[in-house]
């Protein structure tokens, strides 16, 4: 999967660590009043940690958005819905991948909570532990995702939790 993204040219340069903080809605009120959607960050990451797959850099704010509104897990849903659609990417292909990144991208906003932020000892690194939950989340899914694919290769039946 990795080598046939890389193939069809998903690896871009893309912002590295998109979060809904780092989203920002410009509008124009001439002609039509048309809002236009900025990806803005105040910090630059080197640019060989911005050079990655698109659907890495989307994951990060499907995490966010999962984070932010974890009991309307349909917002995040169908943000992913719609980009994967906007970008022509089919979800049965690229499901495994995905949820690979999300997985990846959880874990990496669990640590850098955790380690660097300036957090109140009374919260004891909630946020870490938001992100790590919903990490632990997109791993089983992934493990399903890969047991799935194994018992196909094997000629067994498939079965759904």
């Amino acid at each position: 999967l990795f080598e046939r993204r890389c193939s069809e040219g998903h690896i871009k340069r893309c912002h590295g660590d998109l979060k809904v903080t780092n989203l920002w809605v410009r509008s124009f009120p001439v002609p039509y009043f048309q809002s236009k959607l900025l990806a803005l960050d105040c910090i630059d990451f080197k640019p060989e940690f911005c050079f990655i797959d698109t659907l890495s850099d989307v994951a990060m704010l499907v995490v966010d958005l999962e984070r932010l509104y974890p009991q309307e897990t349909k917002l995040a849903n169908r943000f992913l819905h719609i980009y994967l659609s906007d970008m022509q990417e089919n979800l049965e292909r690229v499901k495994p991948l995905l949820e690979y990144y999300l997985t990846e991208k959880a874990i990496v906003c669990s640590y850098v909570s955790i380690l660097f932020d300036d957090q109140q000892d009374d919260q004891e690194h909630e946020l870490g532990k938001q992100y790590l939950q919903i990490a632990c989340s997109h791993a089983n899914h992934l493990r399903k995702l890969i047991e799935d694919a194994k018992r196909i290769q094997a000629n067994q039946p498939v079965y759904s939790n």
